[in-house]
């Protein structure tokens, strides 16, 4: 193992533990979820680490990717970093294979990541965190579309959900 790595390695499972020493003295907010959940993911390749912290912050409410429009709900990962993005993806589909899903499988699940206006991935056309949603979609071998005319949102049809959890579960 590298020296590089083992310093990699050292220094998120210090920021682990200091994050684990002082959240009950002090109130962690999204910054310092945000902070963990990228030390965990881009330096760490700590996938279900992350999770578990990012799905401790969504059962605080301190971090939200809900967002209504009109009658219709929508995951907003829109001002998400790419790793809180990608574990927001990943804990979701996750939790449909669980006793309490955090999302119905008889909806399509629309997902807004942003159109990149700023910073656009030119290898499909999306944003950054569009790209980084789609990596994880690919993962769980999951079809997705954009909503017509708009790449900064992605939908998941409800018969590819329900079909992923068929899948799964047999």
């Amino acid at each position: 193992m590298s020296t590089q790595v083992v310093v990699t390695v050292f220094i998120f499972v210090e920021a682990l533990e200091m994050y684990e020493a002082y959240k009950n003295v002090i109130t962690p907010n999204f910054v310092t979820y945000n902070t963990l959940v990228d030390a965990l993911i881009s330096k760490g390749k700590q996938v279900e680490l992350a999770a578990n912290v990012y799905n401790e912050a969504v059962n605080k409410s301190v971090i939200n990717h809900w967002k209504l429009e009109g009658n219709v709900e929508l995951m907003n990962l829109h001002h998400f970093s790419t790793s809180m993005a990608q574990i927001a993806v990943y804990s979701l589909l996750n939790s449909l294979l669980t006793i309490h899903p955090r999302w119905d499988v008889a909806d399509d699940l629309i997902i807004i990541v942003g159109k990149g206006r700023n910073n656009r991935d030119s290898s499909n056309g999306t944003s950054q965190i569009g790209s980084k949603v789609i990596d994880v979609l690919e993962g769980f071998q999951m079809r997705y579309d954009f909503v017509q005319g708009n790449t900064g949102r992605i939908c998941v049809r409800s018969e590819v959900l329900r079909q992923y959890v068929k899948r799964i579960m047999q």
